[in-house]
């Protein structure tokens, strides 16, 4: 027998999950005490349980939770079309930047052979789909965006690596 409360995990401000275990004519005993076979989580920690059962197994498993500030997200879009209309020219993630600072940022693009074709340190700059000052072809391109980020106001930093397939259409 075994008991696992599952992976280390992170839950945004203002979430909760419920921990589970269930062993027949067991006893269970949470780190703080409580004896219930459910736990709920809502605050960062380290949690564990032990279980007791009548042919004196012991048994324990132990979750370690982050809380992130959730608020502060960055939305990546999968596609853009650069054909000058004015309508989604350049591709960038969007965030809330009145609530959020974003700092150590980095986006790189690159195509699907690997060949790094775009780089920006600057959140607020996009790619318009070009490369040496010439247009690419519509096809799929690959990005990579790493960053931090808190809220305003804030110690909390969560740090996140974001990558995905980017769909060019002209």
């Amino acid at each position: 027998f075994s008991v696992t409360l599952g992976n280390d995990t992170t839950i945004c401000d203002g979430q909760s999950f419920q921990l589970q275990v269930s062993f027949p004519n067991s006893e269970y005993l949470w780190q703080d005490g409580t004896t219930n076979p459910t736990y709920d989580v809502s605050d960062p920690g380290d949690y564990f349980v032990t279980i007791f059962n009548v042919c004196d197994t012991v048994l324990s498993d132990t979750l370690s939770v982050e809380v992130d500030p959730c608020s502060c997200n960055m939305y990546v879009p999968n596609a853009f079309s650069p054909n000058v209309d004015g309508k989604n020219e350049i591709f960038r993630p969007l965030t809330d930047f009145s609530s959020c600072v974003v700092f150590d940022y980095e986006m790189r693009i690159f195509t699907r052979w690997g060949q790094e074709i775009f780089f920006s340190d600057n959140v607020a700059e996009g790619w318009d789909g070009t490369f040496n000052d010439e247009y690419l072809t519509d096809t799929v391109y690959f990005y990579e965006i790493v960053y931090k980020v808190r809220n305003q106001g804030d110690t909390r930093i969560k740090q996140d690596r974001l990558t995905g397939n980017l769909f060019m259409i002209r």
